[in-house]
């Protein structure tokens, strides 16, 4: 989902959990709302950490808001950290190793001050080594998903490497140099790493813990105090610890490092980034490049594909460690799998290999298929513990909700214990795969699902076995990889069904996205005030505010400015109210991609919603509801008729369900599962759709008046998408393409209702807007004659799969006999029906009830137009689906020489 996410490699999912702080009761903010949950503060905020990716930075994999306030975090984890690697191997405190240690934590610091903001938590504990001896820093975001620690209620880093101005609340923040686009603010000061850092490496070339009592610290802020901003912080350290001849024997760079590192004044200790120029490190051999990877959002320039990461790290100009620091770093394999038979063991160490060359998000995501479960987890470990309600509440309670009393747990407060996610279910589940499954060939076009059984399966069922998604995301990573050039086998492989992984890249390609849409969206102006800023500031509190994500204020911040990037760069069109849900999808999708959740906008609307948000759109609203209507009519007369009787009428309900494309009657999980067919077809589609919801609720409307249809559908009452899908399809199959033809519908070169299909002279045949009016006033549809002719021929070639059809001729004989179409039925208008409005019984009676449920096309004169509407609207109010008129007339077959003269 993320395009610069690593591979597993080597690396284990450390899972680790703490509380954000509870607001008091009653709080509310400024404009009298509620306050935001800090956990939905914290849990909007943390997705960003999920763009960054650093060689010498743990990648963030994912996050959880459980309840309480309750955020479980996973991450990137390897079990060595630099205390045990110092105790453990000489290489690593040694000068030499310690010198590469600092430089590979400079370049993550560097970065994240690029990122816009610093780690506030470096320790020992917190640089981890993996099994090529390169630092990773852990645990580096809770100061910028905390918001400064301001959503916590307990103090961010650890004491004993705090800088002193922290300690004593004088940290200040200031401003940074970043990306390509100039100066990034940086939340904090990144001179307090700086001092962290130094502490870290101090400890570890004296041999010793620094501060085992806190008396130990205040001894150092008050000699800093004391002596003031010349005092010589490492001095001190060494004398306090004895450890002078252990610094006499390290080189004067590297003590010169560590003196500048621990400068007391933060206004003159330098930051990361130009530390990285400190003579310490000019005489070592750099393994990995100086130039920080700065963040980005991922483009689809020229591709819509994940970014292997070999190919990242070669653009990027970093090489391999070859000189690790860790050349004997044993590899430890996880205790679950090491528990397994040997015959077992190999088949997990083969699977894990294979998984290894798969994201960590990706295998994340198989782990949660295969029932893993990070609560559950930490249940486990015992990092989460059931507390009966009865000893949590407090001992007073005022009457503004204010709490006082009751005990305090301490794993209220940052629990440092991290625990390993055990992948040995997943490796179970998918020990049978054997490896040349992992790399398909897709020259072909066969992408290896269909033989699987549980491709034939339902779709809830397929999206949750592990092996159908592993093969389905396997397929579709080839082939984002290779968009747009197999651009067809996407469309046809997500016929099939759309993995929710890759769910935003599919959406993407479908919908034609390409180019430098980050480039265009960074230059749109989303600053500026508009005269819309308003109505938007008022509509996204409201959209789907039961999400987390969409809810918190970074969604609030996205959703603003992807909606004013559309509003500017459409001047021709407005916003009305609705695009908020229509884009709510599309940003959940990419949360941290705005370039690409607005690029996929402005294509979804383009393609199934012009003209929709001109200035004056009545007569496109009014258009659709009448082609709804008739569409009504044409699948479920008896309902058609209920709801007319009634005078609920489409203009009451479905205009939030079009304007919006459902998304502001049904929840985004739903609307996933629908849109995931809706990209697949045309723009009349979203019609199909809408039949679909209202025959699901047939039952009940038919039983309802006018006030319970106002009820019902004032809160939607649950519906079967998975249904609604199938049936939208079933009832597009059966449809005449020319029924929904629209004046205002967007022009598409490849639509069957072009005078290039058809031969010269038989214009006519196309189907040709029709005014409002006529529209409105007619209650079954029209079809045109190109149409008639595809229907006739496939019935007489006997094609499976398409509906019948009778051709019922409504003009006198006498003209029925000068020519008309073959297999036509002549039943004059006005010797069919009783006065009553029922069938004269004899042969034309018969001939329509055979047919019932078939299509049947009422052909008549245009210049006789009357009868072929009446006929039409009598057959309707005695409940004949399906029925539809030609439209203009026979006449439109006299040029095309597609009348024959009846026997």
């Amino acid at each position: 989902m993320y395009p610069a996410c690593p591979k597993l490699g080597l690396a284990h999912l450390g899972a680790s959990t703490f509380f954000a702080s509870a607001h008091p009761s009653e709080s509310c903010g400024s404009n009298g709302l509620p306050l935001t949950p800090n956990s939905i503060r914290i849990y909007g905020r943390a997705r960003a950490l999920q763009l960054i990716n650093h060689p010498h930075l743990s990648t963030y994999v994912d996050i959880h808001r459980g309840k309480h306030e309750r955020i479980m975090v996973i991450q990137e984890y390897h079990l060595l950290n630099l205390r045990a690697a110092t105790e453990r191997y000489p290489d690593i405190k040694s000068s030499a190793g310690l010198t590469q240690v600092a430089h590979q934590v400079l370049q993550g610091l560097a970065y994240l001050n690029s990122f816009g903001t610093v780690s506030c938590n470096v320790s020992p504990e917190n640089i981890l080594i993996d099994p090529y001896g390169r630092v990773k820093l852990y645990n580096y975001g809770l100061y910028y998903m905390t918001e400064a620690g301001t959503a916590v209620s307990f103090p961010l880093g650890t004491i004993q490497y705090s800088p002193p101005e922290v300690l004593l609340a004088h940290g200040v923040s200031q401003e940074g140099g970043g990306g390509s686009g100039g100066a990034v603010t940086i939340t904090g000061n990144p001179a307090w790493d700086v001092w962290s850092l130094g502490a870290v490496l101090a400890e570890a070339i004296m041999e010793c813990r620094l501060f085992k009592r806190c008396e130990e610290v205040e001894s150092l802020i008050g000699e800093v105090l004391r002596v003031g901003l010349a005092s010589d912080p490492l001095a001190y350290l060494v004398q306090t610890h004895d450890a002078s001849h252990k610094l006499d024997a390290t080189p004067e760079n590297l003590q010169n490092f560590l003196r500048v590192c621990l400068t007391p004044d933060p206004r003159d200790r330098p930051s990361p980034r130009s530390l990285l120029s400190h003579p310490v490190f000019r005489d070592m051999t750099l393994s990995v490049s100086l130039t920080p990877i700065l963040p980005h959002f991922p483009v689809i320039d020229p591709s819509l594909c994940l970014i292997d990461f070999a190919q990242f790290k070669a653009k990027q100009g970093i090489m391999d460690d070859e000189g690790s620091v860790l050349p004997d770093y044993p590899l430890v394999p996880e205790p679950d799998v090491t528990a397994q038979t040997d015959d077992m063991g190999k088949k997990h160490s083969g699977m894990r290999d294979q998984l290894g060359e798969r994201s960590m998000r990706e295998v994340y995501y198989l782990w949660q298929l295969a029932g893993g479960n990070v609560e559950q987890e930490l249940k486990k470990q015992k990092l989460v513990r059931i507390k009966p309600a009865i000893l949590t509440l407090p001992s007073v309670m005022i009457v503004e909700g204010e709490v006082f009393g009751g005990d305090v747990s301490h794993h209220q407060q940052l629990e440092a214990t991290t625990i390993i996610l055990p992948l040995h279910n997943l490796l179970s589940r998918l020990a049978h795969v054997p490896p040349h499954l992992y790399y398909p060939l897709i020259t072909q076009g066969e992408c290896g699902t269909d033989e699987l059984e549980t491709s034939r399966l339902p779709l809830v069922i397929r999206e949750r076995d592990v092996e159908y998604q592993l093969h389905r995301i396997i397929t579709f990573q080839r082939l984002l990889q290779a968009y747009p050039y197999k651009s067809d086998l996407i469309l046809r492989e997500a016929r099939k069904d759309t993995p929710p992984f890759y769910r935003p890249l599919v959406w993407a390609a479908l919908l034609g996205v390409d180019g430098a849409v980050a480039h265009t969206y960074q230059h749109l102006d989303k600053e500026t005030p508009t005269p819309t800023d308003r109505q938007i500031e008022v509509d996204i509190p409201r959209c789907h505010q039961y999400d987390e994500l969409l809810s918190s204020p970074q969604g609030h911040a996205k959703f603003t400015r992807v909606l004013k990037a559309w509003v500017v760069s459409h001047p021709h069109l407005v916003y009305w109210q609705g695009l908020d849900s229509l884009c709510a999808p599309f940003l959940y999708l990419n949360f941290n991609n705005e370039a690409l959740a607005y690029a996929c906008l402005s294509r979804f609307i383009d393609k199934y919603l012009y003209k929709f948000f001109l200035r004056d759109n009545s007569a496109v609203i009014q258009e659709y509801l009448a082609k709804f209507s008739h569409m009504i009519t044409f699948h479920d007369p008896r309902l058609a008729n209920h709801l007319h009787s009634i005078g609920f009428i489409p203009e009451l309900y479905a205009i939030p369900w079009f304007l919006t494309m459902y998304t502001h009657v049904f929840p985004l999980q739903k609307i996933f599962l629908l849109w995931d067919t809706l990209l697949l077809g045309d723009a009349s589609l979203p019609l199909y759709v809408g039949v679909a919801i209202l025959r699901q609720l047939a039952d009940r409307l038919l039983q309802f008046g006018f006030n319970e249809c106002i009820l019902l559908f004032s809160d939607m009452p649950d519906i079967d998408m998975e249904r609604v899908v199938r049936d939208s399809i079933q009832v597009l199959r059966s449809t005449p393409p020319s029924v929904t033809f629209r004046e205002h519908q967007r022009p598409n070169p490849d639509n069957k209702n072009d005078a290039q299909n058809l031969p010269q002279g038989s214009e006519d045949l196309l189907m040709t807007a029709v005014r409002l009016e006529e529209l409105k006033s007619e209650k079954c549809p029209q079809v045109s004659g190109a149409d008639l002719l595809e229907f006739s021929a496939q019935r007489r070639k006997g094609r499976r799969g398409q509906a019948k059809l009778l051709l019922v001729d409504v003009r006198p004989p006498d003209d029925f006999a000068r020519g008309t179409l073959p297999d036509a039925v002549n039943m004059p208008a006005d010797s069919t029906f009783t006065p009553e409005g029922t069938l004269i019984p004899g042969p034309n009676a018969d001939i329509l009830n055979s047919h019932r449920g078939k299509i049947v096309a009422v052909i008549g004169s245009r210049f006789c137009w009357d009868q072929v509407t009446g006929f039409a609207e009598k057959l309707l109010s005695l409940e004949f689906p399906r029925i539809c008129m030609l439209h203009k007339g026979v006449e439109v077959f006299r040029a095309s020489g597609a009348l024959v003269v009846p026997t």
